[in-house]
């Protein structure tokens, strides 16, 4: 077999594994209302055009020079991107934007990254690339500083576990802060079952600046020896978890700790 063909071959079975390991994680998503939009048209063409000049590739919103290092800059470029957020992340009056990208991750890293991008003197600036924050699913709040607090969601699949996180990102100029709101995990053991689930997360009243997460959760001794299939059908007990967001970082009510700390509490 030829170097060129076996490398084919290798590029088809990782695209392949992505799009199958992809697949079924989205499908445990849809508990944050995202305000992530499509990049399309103009707003798409004027941020490639900042990030990468000379570069752009319209047909797959992306830079030709993704695999190459930048010269003048330590952002590295896209592959592509799929979707912007926008809003007042590094300050009150800065006028930013998070664009979820990739640049061929693997799985570990959730298959792509997150692009920062500030408009400085009426043109758009990179400021960072970093693979594995994940920002293609997320919301606002609006801290009472001003700035935007993204929450996002992300889900993984390996070794029998489906978890799902909420998060919270911190950004700034120097790249991004990741705060763990909570996980779940769902998995069938001999002697251990659980099913977790993050159903719905929603903005807190406007004076308290902060987000309720409405999760169900089940354990179990699993003596009956159920497979994961026959746990996913368990429902659960239905909470709320309350997060208020403090300066730049969330807080969990003090409703909602005693009930938090059992939830995540790791597999015995």
């Amino acid at each position: 077999m030829t170097t060129s063909k076996a490398a084919l071959i290798a590029v088809v079975l990782t695209l392949s594994a992505r799009a199958a390991d992809t697949n079924s994680e989205t499908a445990l998503l849809g508990a944050v209302p995202s305000e992530v939009q499509p990049p399309a048209g103009q707003v798409a063409r004027e941020l490639l055009e900042a990030l990468c000049p000379g570069h752009v590739a319209l047909s797959r919103l992306g830079c030709n020079d993704w695999d190459q290092t930048p010269e003048g800059t330590s952002v590295l470029h896209p592959r592509s991107i799929t979707g912007v957020l926008s809003g007042h992340f590094l300050s009150a009056e800065s006028d930013d934007v998070l664009v979820s990208a990739e640049r061929g991750e693997g799985h570990v890293d959730r298959y792509g990254g997150t692009l920062l991008m500030t408009r400085q003197a009426g043109a758009w600036k990179p400021l960072w690339y970093q693979s594995g924050t994940i920002s293609d699913r997320c919301m606002k709040i609006r801290a009472a500083s001003g700035r935007d607090m993204p929450a996002c969601e992300t889900a993984y699949i390996m070794g029998g576990h489906q978890t799902h996180d909420l998060y919270a990102i911190n950004v700034l100029p120097t790249g991004p802060k990741k705060q763990l709101l909570l996980t779940t995990d769902t998995f069938a053991w001999p002697d251990r079952a659980q099913k977790e689930t993050l159903d719905s997360v929603r903005l807190l009243a406007k004076d308290a600046p902060g987000v309720e997460a409405k999760v169900h959760y089940f354990r179990s001794g699993n003596t009956a020896g159920d497979d994961l299939s026959q746990v996913l059908q368990r429902v659960g007990e239905a909470h709320a978890v309350d997060f208020l967001l403090k300066d730049d970082t969330f807080v969990v009510a003090p409703g909602s700790a005693a009930f938090l700390k059992s939830f995540s509490a790791p597999p015995n």
